[in-house]
């Protein structure tokens, strides 16, 4: 079953090189927002402000708001009770 499945999906990828590259990037962004990948965010954003003319403060402002937004997350889903 799951061969006729990868046999048909490749075949439709096969016919439509513009889909193959759009699933290709969808599934880099969905894997770009794994819980393993957003720490290193601050840092890439860092990284990509020093080679550009960026100011500072605007760094510090995007990072700032990228923890906020970490945080705010953070306390908007529900936390399990492991104790009980």
């Amino acid at each position: 079953m799951l061969d006729e499945i990868a046999q048909q999906f490749s075949l439709v990828l096969n016919d439509s090189l513009l889909l193959a590259f759009g699933l290709a990037f969808a599934g880099g962004l969905f894997t770009g927002f794994s819980p393993c990948v957003l720490p290193f965010f601050p840092a890439i954003i860092g990284y990509v402000a020093k080679n550009t003319e960026v100011s500072e403060a605007a760094v510090l402002v995007i990072v700032g708001l990228y923890f906020m937004q970490i945080i705010r997350l953070r306390l908007a889903l529900p936390i399990k009770d492991h104790a009980g």
